[in-house]
């Protein structure tokens, strides 16, 4: 198991009984975002305030690709070479074909361009969404068919507040899960989940026992899709229906 923290990247091979520190992070690096090559669990990236780091050895160390700070990474589960990276400080969407050789815009149609979440259709990875932070005007979430050359923006339901995190039905990709948050709203804490059934054109709130909780995390079990973890500001809240 692997966990980015501030303080670097760390790794467990009891379970998570035990952690030990890996090479990332011993200094100014710290990891946001990880994600592990499907294909070839070795490797894996980091996402960090300092650019995008990589490993092929399972953490022991670490190669930079980027120097621009990136908050969210994703990688084509099918063509595992794919990789996308997202930021806050207005980068919009990076792509790269080469295992993060080198990158390239993939901005055309993205009327915000801070990214907060990036996920990929494992049926159609040409299929794409990426969420933004909280803009009622140009923000929300938005999708791209044909592997981020172009996006749009789409439904109306979580645009009033952050998207922190997207998730897709492993069996049934026209469903789609969005973690949210708020920080602040007349007071009131706002977030929890929204759900769509369409592939994002409209989004219903799935709130049950999570309202007024900001989500960061949303997972989908990939054998019963029915059960879906929750990660919050209070605790791991769990779905069955």
């Amino acid at each position: 198991i692997y966990a980015g923290i501030t303080g670097g990247v760390f790794k467990s091979m009891d379970g998570g009984a035990n952690w030990n520190q890996t090479s990332l992070g011993r200094g100014t690096t710290y990891g946001v975002s990880l994600v592990i090559d499907p294909q070839n669990t070795q490797t894996i990236y980091a996402a960090t305030a300092n650019g995008v780091y990589k490993s092929t050895d399972g953490g022991s160390t670490w190669s930079g690709l980027t120097s621009v700070s990136v908050y969210c990474l994703a990688i084509d589960p099918q063509n595992t070479q794919t990789i996308y990276a997202g930021g806050f400080n207005a980068i919009g969407v990076y792509k790269s074909t080469n295992g993060g050789l080198t990158w390239s815009e993939v901005n055309s149609g993205l009327s915000y361009k801070f990214i907060s979440t990036i996920a990929i259709d494992p049926q159609n990875t040409q299929t794409i969404y990426a969420g933004t932070e909280l803009d009622q005007i140009h923000g929300g979430i938005f999708k791209s068919t044909n592997g981020g050359a172009n996006w749009s923006r789409i439904g109306s339901g979580p645009a009033n507040r952050d998207i922190e995190c997207l998730a897709i039905d492993p069996q049934n990709t026209q469903t789609i899960y969005a973690g949210t948050s708020l920080e602040q709203l007349q007071g009131i804490n706002v977030g929890g989940v929204f759900k769509s059934a369409n592939g994002g054109t409209t989004w219903n709130e799935a709130n049950t026992a999570l309202s007024g909780t900001p989500v960061l995390f949303v997972a989908v079990d990939p054998v019963d899709t029915q059960t879906i973890y929750a990660g919050a500001s209070y605790g791991v809240y769990k779905s069955t229906n």
